[in-house]
């Protein structure tokens, strides 16, 4: 199923609707999926805007702003966009920090990504199609990664060859190519038996071309997008709760966790702010996140999506 499906085409002149009807589609038939996708390209807009920005930590606390834990609606109004959030107990732009904070996992989650799409798809793929002894070995790796428990895998990892986040992406994916195996394996399963598999083999098309594009590409896409979420939601949980708990992770730089960590003592001075806006942030990425999931669910079992025979205005 491709993205076409979703936002359909007009009946009277065969083209696509314009960018305001097909957003309208997709808000009226999958509005997971349109907010959910709304909040993905924020993130990654934010993760791309805190890679390209520079920032020093140490000019920023010498030319910060006096702490303000509160900010009220005349300060949003007269002062730096950097400061619509307050500052933290160093005068540092708390908005900056969450932006700079998504680097933590922006580069570490594509590792993790990475890994998970080769090897999820590859042993799902060709267990679902060839099926006998690949299954069978498909089978016992997966029953193999699954039997580890992923907290006690990673603390374990990080007490041997040192805190990095680097390796607990590694491992996040790792974990995850079971995942988005079982996912493939199924499908594929279920579709090699299909009239268009058996019409392209007729027509002399490779296996490879078969499975990678016409089963995989146009059919699983959603699938593996789904389980891509699940994979980044939970790098976002490890990352900020093992730095938040000291397991100092991140060897330098910012993250979401860290920050917790150092506002973490300011509770007891009740400056209650800085760590209440970071547990939020955190907290409406992981409510995007499921939003798109969710969305991506409904999308693979062909809910809330409009068929290309329905107007734009039906």
């Amino acid at each position: 199923m491709s993205l076409a499906l979703v936002l359909p085409r007009c009946p009277a002149c065969g083209r696509f609707g314009t960018l305001f009807q097909r957003l309208h589609v997709l808000l009226r038939e999958n509005p997971h999926l349109f907010f959910g996708l709304a909040f993905v390209l924020l993130l990654l807009a934010s993760c791309l805007i805190g890679a390209l920005y520079p920032y020093d930590p140490v000019l920023a606390r010498m030319q910060g702003h006096p702490p303000l834990q509160v900010p009220s609606l005349l300060f949003w109004l007269n002062t730096d966009p950097r400061f619509w959030l307050g500052t933290d107990h160093s005068g540092q732009s708390l908005l900056i920090l969450l932006i700079k904070g998504t680097q933590a996992f922006f580069f570490p989650g594509i590792l993790a990504s990475l890994l998970a799409l080769f090897g999820g798809i590859s042993l799902g793929a060709f267990s679902g199609f060839y099926g006998g002894w690949i299954e069978q070995i498909g089978r016992y790796l997966s029953t193999l990664i699954n039997s580890f428990p992923n907290l006690i895998l990673v603390l374990l990892c990080t007490t041997v060859f040192g805190p990095n986040v680097y390796l607990i992406a590694a491992i996040v994916g790792i974990t995850f190519v079971p995942h988005i195996a079982e996912e493939i394996r199924r499908k594929v399963a279920q579709l090699k038996a299909e009239e268009f598999v058996m019409a392209a083999e007729a027509h002399g098309l490779q296996e490879r071309r078969i499975l990678f594009l016409h089963i995989v590409w146009l059919h699983c896409l959603p699938l593996i997008l789904r389980q891509l979420v699940f994979l980044w939601s939970a790098l976002i949980i490890l990352e900020t709760s093992l730095n938040y708990l000291g397991r100092g992770v991140l060897q330098k730089g910012i993250s979401w966790g860290k920050m917790l960590y150092d506002y973490r003592s300011g509770l007891f001075r009740g400056e209650i702010w800085s760590p209440l806006v970071v547990t939020l942030v955190v907290m409406l990425t992981m409510s995007g996140l499921y939003l798109f999931a969710e969305g991506l669910q409904r999308w693979s079992q062909g809910k809330g999506v409009l068929h290309q025979e329905q107007p734009l205005d039906s």
